[in-house]
């Protein structure tokens, strides 16, 4: 049996009802919130793959620039109604993974 892949998968909603934008607004200099947890990802070695997942086309931008995947979201999954814990099971539902996989879900502040 060959070694299981571990995947991250990096939540990144487009939207917030305090702070908008906020997971792509200037964090750390230049930086956004986004640009940090992709840049740790990445810098861990730990990942085989880095998928960031959003409803908003712009975060596809990031993850094209950090050259990680992006799964564009349900937008259902993105609801402040959605309870977290339903919106987390609906995105690994929709991550195109195969079997052979372990994965690590590294969250931030959605």
């Amino acid at each position: 049996m060959s070694k299981p892949k571990c995947v991250a998968l990096v939540p990144a909603k487009a939207h917030s009802g305090r702070l908008p934008e906020k997971n792509l607004r200037p964090f750390v200099g230049e930086k956004s919130l986004l640009d940090v947890k992709l840049e740790q990802c990445k810098a861990s070695g730990v990942f085989d793959e880095i998928y960031v997942s959003s409803e908003a086309d712009r975060v596809a931008e990031y993850a094209t620039r950090h050259a990680v995947d992006f799964l564009l979201r349900n937008p259902k999954w993105s609801s402040d109604a959605t309870p977290w814990s339903e919106a987390l099971v609906g995105l690994l539902d929709e991550m195109p993974v195969d079997d052979d996989y372990s994965l690590k879900v590294g969250t931030y502040s959605q």
